[in-house]
């Protein structure tokens, strides 16, 4: 499995940054996975498209 790049740095906020990732993860296509990493007062989302 190969996580995308792009990752997206938010201001500490658990909640809107799982609610980023489900949204993320509810898309329409293929079947995406997330993960979230609270790191130096920032939030790391990484997700990846499954083949």
């Amino acid at each position: 499995m190969v996580w995308n790049l792009a990752r997206t740095y938010i201001p500490t906020d658990l909640p809107v940054a799982q609610q980023t990732a489900r949204r993320l993860n509810s898309h329409a296509g293929k079947l995406r996975r997330y993960r979230v990493e609270v790191k130096d007062n920032k939030v790391r989302l990484e997700w990846c498209v499954l083949p």
